[in-house]
C-alpha cells in the first residue's frame, strides 16, 4: 500500500474525526494514541524536506525509529526521497 497527497489527506481527515470522537472519553492516554497516530499520517503528506523536523518533534521523538521509517515507507514518493539527505537518520 502506498499513499498519494490525495490519500495521505484523506487518512488525516479520518484520523481526525476519530479524534473527536475520542475526546469525548477523556482518556489521556487513548487521546495520546491517536495524536500519535495523527503525526504518523502527518508524515505521509509533509513535504520531503520538512520530513527530518517532524519526525524529531515531540510527538514522533520517542518512538521507535523503525515505526517511523515504516509511515515513510508507505509514501508513493518513497523510491524518490529515500536517496536524499531529507532522510538522513530516519531511515538508517
Amino acid at each position: 500500500m502506498q499513499f498519494n497527497t490525495a490519500g495521505a489527506m484523506c487518512a488525516i481527515c479520518d484520523v481526525n474525526e476519530y479524534r473527536k470522537c475520542i475526546r469525548e472519553l477523556d482518556s489521556p492516554l487513548v487521546t495520546q494514541l491517536f495524536d500519535i497516530l495523527h503525526a504518523l499520517c502527518n508524515l505521509l503528506l509533509v513535504k520531503p524536506e520538512n520530513l527530518q523536523e517532524v519526525c524529531t518533534g515531540d510527538t514522533l521523538n520517542y518512538l521507535d525509529k523503525s515505526v517511523v521509517r515504516q509511515f515513510i515507507q508507505l509514501r508513493i514518493d518513497f523510491r524518490i526521497i529515500k536517496n536524499t539527505n531529507a532522510l538522513k537518520g530516519i531511515i538508517e
